[in-house]
């Protein structure tokens, strides 16, 4: 009975219900975070002004990082 093709396509529809799921709890986390964090910059906007630098910060390295990078790769090749 294990190996009718129903079985098979019951276990295949657990298996995709269980992603969907999952993604879905993801999502709710990450609404959840999202309306935190707009909350608190609502109450007090000097951590955005603070996040702004750190973003601005954070591109100033991964540019240089990514840079770095290729010309390591390139060499490598060379």
């Amino acid at each position: 009975m294990a190996d009718t093709p129903a079985f098979d396509h019951m276990l295949e529809l657990n298996i995709q219900l269980e992603n969907i799921i999952d993604a879905v709890e993801k999502l709710s986390v990450e609404l959840a975070l999202m309306s935190y964090d707009m909350v608190a910059l609502r109450t007090s906007p000097e951590p955005l002004a603070s996040m702004e630098e750190l973003k601005e910060a954070f591109h100033r390295c991964h540019g240089k990082h990514r840079g770095e990078h290729r010309t390591r790769h390139r060499k490598a090749l060379h």
